[in-house]
């Protein structure tokens, strides 16, 4: 009862984050086709939430049961693993089937977010069932590799330089309130 409740809660993990991932790719599509020369689009969030209720639930669900399970799968290997290091058994094929089993779960669940990503770009946009938008979505991906490699390069970028900038701020920030307000200052003598 208690693994089926461990996996229920990764599941509603899951959906409550491939519907918020449905919700924002839905509102840059209403937004971007609703788009004129004399008006600009609009940003429909709530339409997103409705959209994910009434027309790809199952979609959303079954993208986010994909998931689920490969979560619980590499929660079993960690199980084993821990198990096997209870044991103080130093078997060198033991520990290379076990690293090489966590690298392929570790490849196939990004493999698996990274399409269940676009598939629900694809479902938003084409209002297709999950499996047909994750076959286009891969096809998508496998046709504009290049563009694909450089626009998550260029993101990745970004992201990296943000949490540095927003680092050092916050360390510059707090170094300076230590310095010079006195009742953050403890003298020692």
């Amino acid at each position: 009862m208690i693994a089926l409740q461990v996996f229920m809660y990764i599941w509603i993990m899951e959906f409550i984050g491939a519907m918020f991932s449905f919700v924002l790719s839905s509102g840059v599509c209403t937004w971007y086709f609703s788009s004129r020369q004399d008006t600009r689009g609009s940003f429909s969030l709530k339409q997103g939430f409705w959209w994910s209720f009434r027309y790809n639930f199952g979609s959303l669900a079954f993208g986010s049961f994909l998931l689920s399970v490969i979560w619980v799968a590499r929660m079993i290997l960690e199980f084993i693993d821990n198990q096997v290091k209870k044991l103080k058994a130093d078997n060198g094929v033991v520990k290379c089937c076990i690293c090489c089993t966590r690298c392929c779960l570790d490849c196939f669940h990004r493999f698996v977010k990274f399409l269940n990503d676009n598939a629900y770009i694809q479902v938003s946009l084409t209002s297709e069932p999950f499996c047909m938008a994750a076959m286009q979505a891969c096809v998508l991906a496998l046709k504009n590799s290049g563009t694909f490699f450089i626009a998550n390069g260029i993101g990745g970028l970004i992201h990296g330089l943000g949490k540095g900038f927003v680092s050092i701020v916050n360390t510059g920030i707090g170094y300076l309130v230590i310095t010079y307000i006195p009742s953050f200052r403890e003298d020692i003598d």
